[in-house]
């Protein structure tokens, strides 16, 4: 296996140098992803085994979800025994306002999942077409820190 020709890459100096920071992680291609703007300031990648991997695959699309909270130098898988991999292959990937580390997951088989920091997958919705982004505004997080006020 070839490394750096797709995964994740990380800057230290504003873009002048890119490492490397996918290693021996599969499936390598890389896409979508996210930032947790909260410490511990987690990235979660979606990556699957080409930019066209489908759940019409046969095996399905062989998808997973990785995540790191120290700037890409550890990986851990969020797949539960479900979506390890996942026949879905997911398109639509945001930060869940409602919990730290957490993630909304769009698939291309038109659901919705909230992926927690321990890797708990809730249906969120489901019988869409294929769900290419996800938009979590801010609007849910500032009814969350009312309530609570």
């Amino acid at each position: 296996m070839v490394e750096g020709n797709a995964g994740v890459f990380r800057s230290e100096d504003f873009g002048n140098n890119w490492d490397y920071v996918w290693n021996r992680i599969t499936p390598r291609y890389s896409r979508p992803m996210c930032i947790d703007s909260r410490v511990p300031f987690s990235l979660t990648v979606a990556s699957a085994p080409t930019a066209f991997s489908s759940f019409k695959d046969e095996g399905g699309a062989q998808a997973m979800l990785f995540r790191s909270d120290n700037e890409g130098r550890d990986w851990r898988s969020l797949c539960d025994k479900k979506h390890s991999p996942s026949a879905a292959n997911f398109h639509g990937l945001t930060v869940d306002p409602d919990e730290i580390g957490g993630v909304l997951v769009g698939t291309d088989t038109g659901e919705v999942w909230s992926v927690s920091k321990e890797a708990t997958w809730t249906l969120v919705a489901e019988g869409m077409p294929a769900v290419l982004s996800i938009f979590a505004g801010e609007e849910a997080l500032s009814e969350k820190v009312k309530s609570v006020t």
